[in-house]
């Protein structure tokens, strides 16, 4: 907790700075608030707060629909046939594009965090120090020259390989923990540097006509719908795996790993 504060106090200081970003833009950590340096806006309202999710964050903008990626790992989880997983991998099933969204009346997939990659991430750190890493595994290098769809090349690489090798149950879980740990978690951290870009241009980008940012949507993919505060036996994204991580590992903070 006093770690997530110090970076809250962090942003606080900077966005202060910055003539052309309303501090009141940014979502807030539960518990221990927003970026907003005393005095810059007024207490939260009950009213104000109908939009958090879990008791966990607290965003200024919807983000329902990308939260709802969370049950597309569920449903995965639970699959006992290998082409219904992969269909939900591949094209969606609960995330829903918004109605401002060019790809509206379509499903978000957890497979486009991938494929999507190269085109959107190309210029940030991260993507390239796994990408690079990983070109010579067999999977990225059977599947396509394309190393920054590593995550995707793996999973297809999961249904191809070990269908026949692995239960249905065995397979939901491997497909589902590596799309969780790849996909996902790079999606993030791409969402992070968004806001990074953003903040030194002085400004937050809007990600659609609804106002989501990026800040916002970080943490809805971090969380995720279904998550309770704490607890590793709820939720199905990177929230849920630092709880189960901080349990096996000895790291559980006041209720909550660290």
């Amino acid at each position: 907790e006093d770690g997530a504060a110090a970076v809250f106090d962090a942003f606080a200081v900077a966005i202060d700075n910055m003539i052309l970003l309303d501090c009141e833009l940014v979502g807030a950590l539960l518990g221990i608030g927003g970026v907003c340096l005393e005095g810059d806006n007024p207490q939260t309202t009950d009213e104000d707060n109908s939009n958090h999710f879990v008791n966990l964050y607290e965003p200024k903008t919807d983000t329902s629909e990308h939260l709802d990626i969370a049950l597309d790992i569920r449903d995965i989880r639970v699959s006992q046939d290998s082409y219904k997983t992969r269909d939900i991998y591949n094209n969606g099933r609960n995330s829903n594009y918004n109605s401002t969204d060019d790809s509206v009346g379509n499903l978000r997939a957890i497979s486009s965090f991938s494929i999507d990659a190269g085109r959107k991430m190309i210029m940030e750190p991260f993507i390239n120090t796994y990408a690079y890493a990983l070109q010579n595994v067999e999977s990225v290098v059977m599947y396509g020259d394309d190393i920054y769809r590593y995550a995707d090349l793996t999973i297809n690489d999961i249904f191809d390989e070990l269908n026949d090798e692995l239960d249905p149950e065995e397979l939901s879980n491997f497909v589902a923990d590596t799309a969780v740990a790849l996909n996902i978690w790079m999606w993030v951290v791409h969402l992070l540097y968004e806001a990074v870009y953003d903040c030194r241009a002085g400004t937050l980008r809007r990600n659609t006509a609804k106002g989501d940012y990026s800040v916002d949507l970080a943490a809805s993919y971090y969380i995720g719908s279904g998550q309770k505060q704490g607890n590793p036996k709820t939720g199905y994204l990177l929230y849920n795996l630092a709880e189960k991580m901080g349990s096996l590992f000895g790291q559980l903070g006041n209720g909550e790993s660290f």
